[in-house]
């Protein structure tokens, strides 16, 4: 049976995304998997192309006439919702600026395919603007990530012009799926599970020297574009039109959907910097943008939490608190109750504490302040510490320079407000240590549990383990020296913005 013109347009448009799909897969096999995940879902909605991490959805006489008009049309939407995809922007998590998480998602993905260097894409339209304003937000933000962008974009918003011109640039797909919040009824969730994603996956294959013949059916195929319209209505009735638009995910595809692709893409992180170093894939920055996403987050309070002990508090204790007995005894004798509840309780706090701060020349004193005024933040909930604690606070650089003894919240207030930096020359983490244990045989602590030393990680690290927990903590990913972290020691990135706030 002779095909509707209706289905001719589709099939020549999986065609054209599989072509596209293979021109990416022989350059870059470690992208395999992601492109086999991301398959493609014809729509008879009008000029649709966005992808919600299940598919790429795409109005096939729109993507038609993109591809007659430029040849790196489909290649470049292709690449550029993968990178959504790998890095997770349709994920989004609690109150956003949707039009500014918009514009750092799509320069950002556009950044990422700088990387990867397609030679298709080095002449498609915009791209030598495109890659002067990306040159521009690289010296800014490093590693170009979404998340860092949005973070400068809420500091540093860029005027009216300024958007308009990076929207028409990099504006690819539709994000209007990725907003989506309402719940899916139950019903809604089966036919979605059952209806929606039953479309068989187009072939991966193309022939790579089909461009022009493509190109010509492109051409023919939108030149019927009126005869299509009159036959679009009866294709629909018959049950032949396209596929509808996706239905909203649920909260549970979400989280299915989001470890999908944090999988795909710590995978592909592996990938690029064993085999593909060895096959000499220039990916430098797509690597380091990977790291800095699959890295694990910290909560940098909840970090410090860790180093508490247990010990009496004078506070009421409502678990060892009986209100039976206690309003029993109220009633019976009006003011006297048969049980009082404890007046203390067990809790974890921390007392005995070091913070080691590195203040060689390569340590800028802003943040090294910033991290302390963090610190000392933390330091304030009354959960966390005790009213008196001791911590030894300690400036070394080459040598020990400065130990800072703390005990209260006020005197730590004292030292933000008028700590001097001392130092500024080489860096040597191996005196901290060794004074740290002078400090214990002359007991100077009664539980040392840990010792947080901030640095840049550039310098000589101690051999031997300690016997209390240590961790060397660093300022974002860029230029760091944390891959030279001993085995024994803890490795904590906290992010520049989150010193901030």
């Amino acid at each position: 049976m002779e095909k509707t013109v209706e289905e001719r347009i589709r099939d020549l448009a999986e065609e054209v995304i599989s072509m596209a799909k293979a021109q990416i897969l022989v350059r870059f096999r470690f992208l395999d998997r992601a492109l086999f995940e991301l398959t493609p879902n014809a729509s008879d909605m009008e000029e649709t192309l966005s992808t919600d991490g299940r598919s790429m959805n795409y109005s096939p006489r729109y993507l038609l006439r993109g591809y007659r008009e430029s040849s790196t049309f489909v290649l470049r939407a292709c690449a550029h919702m993968l990178m959504h995809c790998l890095f997770r922007h349709m994920f989004v998590h609690g109150e956003m600026d949707q039009e500014l998480w918009d514009l750092a998602t799509d320069i950002a993905a556009e950044g990422m395919m700088e990387e990867l260097a397609l030679p298709q894409l080095l002449d498609a339209p915009g791209a030598p603007d495109r890659r002067r304003i990306l040159a521009g937000y690289e010296s800014e933000v490093k590693p170009l990530t979404a998340e860092k962008l949005y973070h400068f974009f809420r500091l540093n918003p860029p005027d009216a012009a300024s958007r308009q011109q990076m929207l028409d640039l990099f504006t690819v797909d539709d994000h209007a799926l990725w907003y989506v919040r309402d719940d899916v009824e139950e019903e809604d969730e089966g036919e979605g599970e059952d209806g929606e994603q039953q479309e068989e996956k187009p072939g991966e294959s193309a022939d790579q020297g089909g461009d022009s013949g493509s190109a010509q059916q492109a051409e023919d195929a939108s030149g019927e574009d009126g005869d299509a319209e009159k036959a679009a209505g009866e294709d629909k009735e018959e049950g032949s039109g396209g596929e509808t638009a996706p239905l909203p995910l649920s909260e549970a595809e979400r989280q299915a959907l989001e470890d999908m692709w944090r999988d795909i893409s710590e995978r592909m992180q592996t990938d690029m910097e064993t085999f593909g170093r060895q096959q000499g894939y220039e990916s430098g920055k797509l690597s380091q943008a990977l790291r800095a996403l699959n890295r694990e987050r910290y909560d940098y309070a909840a970090f410090l939490r860790k180093f508490a002990t247990r010990t009496e508090v004078m506070k009421l204790s409502p678990d060892e608190f009986d209100y039976v007995f206690y309003t029993y005894g109220m009633e019976l004798y009006g003011d006297m109750p048969l049980i009082e509840p404890l007046e203390y309780r067990e809790d974890s706090r921390i007392r005995d504490f070091v913070i080691a701060i590195d203040t060689s020349g390569s340590c800028s004193g802003e943040t090294v302040q910033q991290f302390l005024q963090k610190t000392y933040n933390i330091i304030k909930e009354e959960e966390s510490f005790d009213r008196r604690f001791n911590l030894h606070l300690i400036q070394c650089d080459a040598q020990v320079q400065e130990d800072k003894v703390i005990h209260t919240q006020e005197e730590f207030d004292d030292y933000i407000l008028h700590m001097q930096l001392r130092g500024f020359g080489g860096t040597d983490f191996r005196p901290v240590f060794s004074y740290v244990e002078q400090l214990r045989a002359a007991h100077a602590f009664r539980d040392l549990r840990g010792l947080i030393y901030f640095t840049d990680g550039f310098g000589i690290y101690p051999q031997k383990q300690t016997d209390y927990t240590t961790a060397f903590v660093f300022l974002d990913d860029e230029n760091t020296g944390q891959h030279l972290v001993p085995s024994w020691a803890i490795r904590l990135i906290i992010e520049s913005q989150d010193l901030e706030e």
